[in-house]
């Protein structure tokens, strides 16, 4: 069956961040379930334009340019029938981002065709996230924007309620079993792991550890829970020297680097790197030791999550401490090689980090084992291949 794989994001493939990677992961695990039968991408690229691609098809989705992807999009969607029938699509997989009349006209004609469709919500529940995103913007005294929001909110809502007469399947990374009245398909975040890590053993006993911790510096990553940790083990003077690298911008950096001066003892064991990508970021994951998954999930009331990040750190062949949030984890062979803390705001022990690292050492681990462990529980393929077969069944 051919395929259309609808996602309204920026797929920059000269600036890929972790979000357009993953898509193309999915797609290219779709298209290695697909065999001779084709697969195709609709999303905005790096132009900025609206795009259908695939092979020998780059067809650009004609529409005002506004300024604004929901605006746009209310042009875009109602377009996508008529394309699925020129490409004799037989699935859709959509990769929600707003739901309006337009979204829900689309499905409506999908449906029609017998084309069935799988609608993934990448972060599920959200609605906490969403409404906090309205209060902050509300004290910042920006109220049209709030407005906005609030407006955007209960209209993805009643739209969200819609979904049962058309969508065959709702696919989130979360344990229920129906949300809106339509059956989930649970799956984890998988990553590409390509070529596995350089062979190498971890560090013995007694020399530097390096945490690092790569992400967009949000609230919800929980930084600050290592850093106060980190504190209290340094006034501890306990054994090794232990550093903790953040590599990314966002808007709780500096809040972090007002908690270390307010701390004043962490200063020279917390490197703040900025953004960096390429091979400057490879250098930075030769020095990582451990890596530091999103730890603050609580903090969105998200209590079941399957983050990329910690998929990243094994495919580079670090271990990773993260919560008790990360049930696929749990459920894998790389358990061994995770360390989960509670999801609170509790300052993260990093004598607990240094003795579980040892035990790895001791047990003679070493980083291509963790990736290779890894490879074998999280791939794409593994991962998208009940979402494929659900997509499969008999058109209605």
């Amino acid at each position: 069956m051919n395929l259309l794989y609808i996602s309204p994001m920026v797929i920059d493939y000269d600036n890929l961040d972790g979000v357009a990677r993953k898509i193309l992961f999915q797609k290219e695990a779709f298209e290695k379930f697909a065999g001779k039968n084709r697969v195709y991408l609709a999303s905005y690229f790096g132009d900025g334009v609206f795009r259908v691609v695939g092979e020998n098809r780059n067809t650009e989705i004609q529409y005002s340019k506004k300024g604004s992807r929901q605006l746009e999009l209310l042009e875009i969607y109602p377009q996508i029938p008529a394309v699925c029938d020129e490409l004799r699509i037989k699935a859709v997989y959509f990769r929600i981002f707003a739901l309006s009349w337009a979204s829900d006209k689309m499905f409506n004609e999908l449906k029609k065709r017998g084309i069935r469709i799988a609608v993934e919500i990448p972060t599920y529940p959200f609605w906490k996230e969403k409404w906090m995103d309205v209060l902050d913007k509300a004290r910042r005294a920006s109220m049209p924007t709030a407005l906005k929001r609030t407006i955007s909110n209960i209209v993805y809502y009643c739209y969200a309620k819609r979904l049962k007469k058309c969508v065959t399947t709702i696919v989130t990374f979360s344990d229920i079993k129906e949300l809106w009245g339509v059956p989930v398909t649970g799956i984890t975040n998988g990553y590409n792991f390509g070529s596995l890590a350089r062979e190498k053993p971890l560090k013995a006993a007694g020399e530097d550890l390096h945490l690092l911790m790569v992400a967009t510096v949000r609230n919800n990553h929980g930084a600050d829970r290592v850093i106060k940790g980190l504190s209290e083990y340094i006034n501890e003077n306990k054994g090794r020297n232990v550093f903790f690298h953040i590599v990314g911008d966002g808007d709780a950096v500096p809040q972090l680097k007002k908690l270390i001066c307010s701390l004043g003892n962490v200063d020279k064991n917390v490197i703040f790197h900025g953004f960096i990508s390429g091979s400057e970021l490879e250098k930075i994951y030769e020095i990582g030791d451990v890596g530091i998954s999103t730890i603050g999930f609580h903090r969105l009331g998200v209590y079941y999550a399957s983050p990329l990040k910690s998929k990243e750190y094994f495919a580079k062949g670090l271990p990773v401490v993260g919560t008790t949030v990360e049930h696929d984890i749990f459920a894998s062979k790389s358990k061994r090689f995770y360390l989960a803390f509670p999801e609170d705001d509790t300052n993260i022990d990093i004598t607990e980090i240094c003795t579980f690292y040892e035990k790895l050492e001791k047990q003679g681990s070493t980083n291509q084992m963790i990736a290779g462990t890894a490879s074998d529980d999280f791939s794409w393929e593994n991962i998208m291949q009940p979402v494929y077969e659900k997509l499969k069944g008999e058109s209605y």
